[in-house]
């Protein structure tokens, strides 16, 4: 059943992310895996709290363990280790978000090109204002950007769909449709 949160998000991302990890490092998901995450805003989310314990702490490395305090090294760990990883955003520059800050635009550009050189593959959109996270054990839909404020400081709402619900093949099939109206991004926008 999809549950609906109301709180400080950053477990609603975190998880379906670390359980992706797990899932392709234990050989669990399949060959395809897929995962994708969506906002108007990015920063490079800082997790410094997060430290994988239990099973997923016990199948990583140390060196990879200690990198995964960032929403851009979970992302291209998850690239490295085999899965299909994108991110969507929209374009540095853009009035119509309201991305004119030139000292945030150089943040997100060094961003996104950490990301591009790591694996992931990097989109943007002009008009999306959607954010989510698709993943193989969850389809997110958020109210959050993906910025530190966001995640840990306001209180946001997150729809958590999970793969055995019925809902999460319409949950995917819409966040693939906007994913699929993004452009490549060519580097330094």
């Amino acid at each position: 059943m999809a549950m609906n949160l109301n709180d400080r998000i950053s477990t609603a991302v975190w998880s379906p992310l670390e359980y992706t990890l797990y899932g392709l490092i234990t050989d669990n998901l399949g060959e395809d895996v897929t995962v994708r995450v969506s906002s108007p805003y990015v920063r490079d989310i800082s997790n410094k709290q997060f430290r994988p314990q239990g099973v997923l702490g016990g199948v990583l490395s140390t060196v990879e363990r200690r990198r995964l305090s960032s929403l851009s090294d979970f992302l291209i760990l998850l690239a490295k280790r085999g899965a299909n990883v994108g991110l969507m955003t929209a374009p540095t520059g853009s009035t119509r978000f309201g991305k004119t800050n030139e000292e945030y635009n150089r943040a997100e550009l060094e961003l996104l090109e950490k990301l591009a050189e790591g694996g992931v593959e990097v989109r943007m959109h002009h008009g999306s204002h959607s954010k989510f996270v698709t993943s193989p054990v969850a389809e997110v839909l958020l109210t959050a950007n993906l910025t530190n404020r966001a995640m840990f400081w306001q209180i946001e709402q997150a729809t958590y769909t999970p793969s055995k619900d019925p809902g999460f093949e319409q949950a995917r099939t819409s966040n693939n449709d906007m994913w699929e109206q993004g452009e490549l991004w060519g580097g330094g926008q």
